[in-house]
């Protein structure tokens, strides 16, 4: 009897590990779905154009958003805008926080590293590394 009651009280355990697992599953799938929609609007209208590039020049950007903890869109001079979708996302990025770069050159890259800031409380939460940018443009 004494071997039952542990038993018991694991197979209880399990059955909450499934729920808030479940519930993980759930919030995941919800906050993919903004992001997709945050995504699909930044990018209204435009097309992609041409291949992924591994570099973007930085003094032509215009401004960039970031789309929660996927993507950062760069808009450029002229009508061109850059998707980058971080290598393996960007945990922990969100409303509250920001990415820094710091960089030697006048591109960002495939590969470089950026920042999670927390801008409330001014320090750093964890890192992110930029994959390809890929172009989008409205189609003429």
């Amino acid at each position: 009897m004494r071997l039952l009651i542990p038993i018991l009280g694991l197979a209880g355990l399990a059955g909450c590990a499934t729920a808030d697992t479940a519930q993980l599953e759930a919030a995941r799938a919800e906050r993919d779905a903004r992001a997709d929609a945050e995504l699909t609007k930044a990018l209204k209208g435009r097309v992609q154009s041409g291949e992924p590039t591994d570099c973007i020049t930085l003094h032509q950007a215009r401004s960039s958003t970031t789309i929660r903890d996927r993507a950062v869109v760069y808009e450029m001079a002229g009508d061109m805008v850059y998707v980058n979708n971080f290598q393996g996302g960007c945990a922990g990025l969100n409303d509250t926080k920001a990415i820094i770069t710091r960089s030697t050159t006048s591109q960002l890259c495939r590969g470089d590293i950026a920042t999670v800031t927390d801008l409330v409380a001014g320090f750093s939460t964890g890192s992110c590394i930029f994959g390809d940018f890929v172009p989008y443009r409205k189609p003429r």
